[in-house]
């Protein structure tokens, strides 16, 4: 469905200022529920004194995210295509680019607006209006007309940016000078600030996950002997985001590059990149982000998997399993190696975390499966869920806990459950039938 909404003047004017972001921001979640990707968010905002009313942008919708806990505008967020989503410029001495009948004679898919007076129709728009494809076509051809804000387009490239703020040269300030024009005087003296501040945050975050790519755990200074991630800034900085931890991850070049060449959003819900093929990558090491776990439901898991009525969560799922491993469920080699006094769940993390995978829904359910060495030797697995959360149903095992930190992202060994993995998860399966 197509939404029509109010956006307020100064925001409109805030968000020119700082770098135009192609994005809009509410509280009110049928931003999310009622729009799908290419479909368009149509803008209104209104001159006082007396009130007009002029459209101001159209966002041809190409993501729909989750915000930080506490952002400001709101939880929800939508994401215009740069290249099929327009700014207009405010022309408030041309009568002919007011909107103000059009906007009251537009038909709705719930309600009217035909009743408004100049004084009412900001408040009727408070609340995000459903628009009919006839109502979409009638703001294409009235916008057809109204000349384009150039300023929306007058910034600078985000990769270029980030790269001379990494290398700290001089060509900093000049792309500034000569590219980042949109965007206002003091937007432009704050950013030419940043250059040791930005390194002083990427240096903290490599120092945080030991050089390794949050999204993919890619480990350049273990492999290659050197460090090779990048900062990224999750809202650009061209485009009006900040400079702090909370905006930035360490990316490998590979993503940090796929990342800005397809455009991709971050989603706060699940922690995850969203790339516009429909792809979803979340971050596998985390420990500065916050994300918003109960704002977006996971996937379901499969109808076959589902937790029973008797298990609510994954903790209680974790000690069913525990429940049923038995010595069978040993690799080989684990069984030779287990002495007697060996605490009773020694052996059994990778069954244990593959029941657990395939129970709790796998991939579709944010999940991914993690590794490290154990300094008496042998190999530890367990899971953690899209805000980074360890899920490890083995860990009583252990006096201390291994090092989580330095775990390798992964996968089991076989597409789908081992033997072992489906003889535990038949056991499981019996017991919540029985529950």
């Amino acid at each position: 469905m197509h939404l029509l909404a109010y956006w307020r003047l100064d925001n409109y004017l805030r968000d020119l200022d700082e770098g135009a972001g192609f994005n809009f921001n509410s509280r009110q979640a049928r931003l999310h529920s009622e729009i799908e990707p290419g479909e368009s968010l149509w803008l209104f905002t209104v001159l006082k004194n007396p009130p007009r009313f002029f459209i101001v942008a159209r966002l041809v919708i190409r993501s729909r995210t989750t915000n930080p806990p506490g952002y400001k505008y709101g939880d929800y967020r939508v994401w215009g295509d740069l290249q099929r989503s327009r700014y207009f410029k405010l022309c408030p001495d041309e009568p002919s680019t007011e909107a103000f009948d059009l906007l009251r004679g537009l038909p709705l898919v719930s309600g009217s607006l035909a009743q408004c007076t100049r004084s009412t129709l900001p408040q009727a728009c408070q609340t995000i209006r459903g628009l009919t494809s006839d109502a979409d076509g009638l703001l294409e051809r009235f916008t057809r007309a109204l000349p384009a804000e150039e300023r929306a387009m007058q910034v600078a490239d985000e990769y270029v940016l980030e790269r001379e703020l990494r290398e700290g040269g001089p060509t900093y300030a000049e792309v500034l000078r000569r590219d980042h024009v949109g965007p206002s005087d003091d937007r432009r003296r704050h950013l030419l600030l940043l250059p040791s501040r930005d390194r002083q945050l990427v240096k903290d975050l490599h120092d945080r996950y030991a050089g390794r790519c949050q999204l993919c755990a890619f480990d350049s200074p273990v492999v290659y002997g050197t460090p090779s991630a990048e900062g990224h800034h999750i809202v650009y900085l061209s485009r009006g985001g900040e400079d702090i931890l909370e905006n930035l991850v360490l990316l490998c070049p590979n993503h940090h590059t796929v990342i800005h060449k397809t455009d991709a959003t971050f989603d706060y819900s699940h922690l995850k990149f969203c790339f516009p093929n429909g792809r979803a990558e979340p971050i596998c090491l985390n420990s500065h982000l916050c994300g918003r776990s109960g704002s977006s439901p996971a996937a379901p898991a499969p109808t076959e998997t589902r937790l029973g009525p008797a298990v609510t969560d994954l903790a209680s799922l974790s000690r069913l399993i525990q429940s049923q491993l038995t010595p069978d469920l040993l690799s080989p080699e684990w069984a030779a190696m287990r002495r007697e006094g060996d605490h009773p769940l020694k052996g059994y993390c990778y069954v244990a975390s593959e029941a657990l995978y395939y129970l709790a829904g796998g991939a579709a359910a944010g999940l991914s499966v993690y590794r490290c060495s154990l300094p008496q030797g042998g190999t530890h697995w367990w899971l953690a869920d899209s805000a980074g959360r360890i899920l490890d149903p083995t860990a009583e095992q252990f006096a201390e806990a291994p090092a989580y930190a330095t775990g390798v992202r992964t996968h089991f060994l076989s597409r789908k459950p081992s033997g072992r993995a489906s003889r535990l998860i038949a056991r499981v399966q019996t017991r919540l039938t029985q529950s």
